[in-house]
């Protein structure tokens, strides 16, 4: 493929040009594969470090979603994937690499545009609760269990078809997702929008292709829960394992040549 860019998003309390410099290795296993790389800032300045300590006029750790205390609301979820998507406009990307945190949103993305390609990515068979402003799927009203999140769903789908799918063909341009340090989201709304591919007997790839990299002594993703991320939200997953921790892999214990394989494959 000639023109073959592809999109990266960053972990929590990164950006895009700390996540740039942080993935140069593994981005240079890619030599001669790939044309352009971009990256994205995640839309929002994070407040803590998520051990105690508060920010103060932090503008450089970014953040995707502001989870509550026991993970099952993703404050503003909505709010920036549609910033993602605007991001990604008009960009044609062929490929898109996330780590940690950012594999939420890939996974948000992946989820998108299998509904759209089985025609169920729309107010009929998405729940309610998606097209809430402010919504609360908790009958519990502490702050802690309410996102104030105002975004309409219905410029997410508009977006979602703009963005991935040719006006003309339907020809999906993303051609595949690589997860490194993924996880199953734990928020009950995204489980609620991955449950509408799982009732119809559909998974998260049902139009793109995954590769999934884990490491075996990550203790910030276990292995266990990137394991379980791709074994039951993906119907074909590759999983491709380093001994390392939280990283993005290069040299001896990983196999470059699988990645590069699988990108070749998904061309």
């Amino acid at each position: 493929m000639q023109n073959h860019k592809v999109v990266l998003l960053h972990g929590w309390l990164q950006n895009a040009e700390i996540f740039k410099a942080k993935s140069a290795g593994f981005r240079k296993q890619l030599k001669n594969l790939v044309n352009s790389f971009e990256f994205i800032d995640a839309p929002f300045f994070a407040e803590t470090d998520g051990v105690g300590k508060k920010f103060e006029n932090n503008t450089e750790y970014r953040t995707w979603i502001f989870p509550n205390e026991d993970r099952t609301i993703y404050r503003y979820w909505r709010k920036s994937i549609k910033y993602t998507l605007e991001e990604m406009k008009d960009k044609s990307f062929t490929g898109m690499m996330a780590f940690s945190q950012g594999c939420f949103i890939a996974s948000i993305i992946c989820t998108l545009i299998s509904l759209e390609k089985h025609k169920l990515l729309n107010r009929e068979n998405l729940p309610s609760s998606l097209f809430e402003e402010g919504n609360n799927n908790n009958n519990n009203t502490t702050i802690d269990s309410i996102d104030p999140d105002d975004t309409n769903f219905d410029e997410i789908i508009d977006l979602t078809r703009k963005v991935f799918f040719h006006p003309n063909t339907n020809e999906i341009n993303l051609k595949y997702v690589v997860f490194i340090g993924g996880f199953k989201p734990r928020a009950n709304e995204i489980l609620e929008l991955y449950n509408v591919l799982f009732k119809n007997n559909y998974k998260l790839d049902e139009a793109i292709k995954t590769l999934h990299i884990y490491g075996e002594n990550d203790k910030i993703v276990t292995p266990e829960r990137s394991k379980e991320f791709a074994e039951t939200c993906f119907g074909k997953p590759l999983i491709l394992t380093h001994p390392k921790q939280h990283i993005l892999p290069t040299g001896e214990g990983f196999d470059k040549e699988a990645l590069r394989g699988f990108i070749q494959s998904s061309l």
